[in-house]
């Protein structure tokens, strides 16, 4: 059975249907009817729609090409006018200065001519010669060792006070105590190299070395002293406590206080 089906106005609930026909199959069909009719119409908003933005789309693109053009055009005008302004032979305004000799004050060329004069009675320069300079040993009398104190001293004898043990010991020592360090270095050090077996000096020297400053020489040489009297056998408890002694005040001026610590607790094991 076919039925005259009526356009339904857009927003018209389901419930007016009911009061038009009275049948499930007539409400139906009106509905599937009503549903198309509305598919229809969204199908046809949406093409209509697709189809405004492509026109607009095409309408913007086709007017970036010809502002493109344009400008593009614009350019090459205003290049070639350039061009042709670079190229175009216009007389020039500006008046050239003229060249001529140079021209110098009255005052500059008379100072000139004083310097030529000056120059002129200077006296030549004398010939080449030869100057022969000759250089003296320098000698400093805190450094060199006082032999002529020495009472039983010959020159020449085995018992030169430079090679005897007790001179330079006592010799390094009134150096030390009247506070000339470098010289009581010195002086200690030779005896070091003559004598490399006696630990003297260079215990002596450490005493140096802390009272100059030069910590970590004072440390260098108070190993050395412990090496020594380790390889003779039994320390000797005096001299012992001091080279700990030494090294634990030289630990401390380099703060290193825990190595410091324990050289002092190994001084005090030697020491009264």
């Amino acid at each position: 059975m076919c039925l005259e089906v009526p356009k339904l106005e857009c927003g018209r609930q389901w419930e007016d249907l009911e009061r038009t026909f009275e049948s499930y199959e007539e409400k139906q069909s009106v509905r599937n009817e009503a549903i198309r009719l509305h598919q229809e119409d969204e199908s046809l908003r949406e093409k209509t729609n697709v189809e405004t933005l492509r026109n607009r789309e095409r309408e913007s693109l086709l007017k970036s090409m010809e502002d493109h053009e344009k400008a593009k055009k614009k350019m090459s005008q205003r290049q070639e006018a350039v061009k042709l302004s670079f190229f175009r032979d216009t007389p020039s305004t500006e008046k050239k200065p003229e060249v001529g000799p140079p021209r110098f004050s009255t005052t500059l060329a008379l100072r000139v001519a004083k310097e030529k004069e000056a120059w002129a009675k200077l006296p030549p320069p004398r010939e080449a010669g030869t100057i022969l300079v000759t250089f003296s040993q320098s000698s400093n009398p805190k450094r060199e060792f006082d032999i002529a104190k020495e009472p039983n001293h010959k020159s020449g004898s085995k018992s030169a006070p430079e090679k005897d043990k007790a001179y330079l010991l006592k010799r390094g020592g009134e150096l030390f105590h009247a506070n000339d360090l470098e010289a009581a270095i010195e002086v200690f050090t030779h005896g070091a190299k003559r004598y490399p077996t006696d630990e003297r000096f260079l215990n002596n020297r450490s005493a140096c070395y802390l009272k100059a400053g030069n910590y970590h020489g004072t440390l260098e040489d108070c190993s050395q002293v412990l090496e020594c009297l380790g390889k003779r056998g039994p320390m000797n408890n005096e001299t012992a406590g001091k080279v700990h002694t030494r090294r634990s005040f030289a630990l401390q001026e380099l703060e290193m206080f825990r190595e410091a610590l324990i050289e002092m607790d190994a001084a005090i094991q030697y020491l009264p």
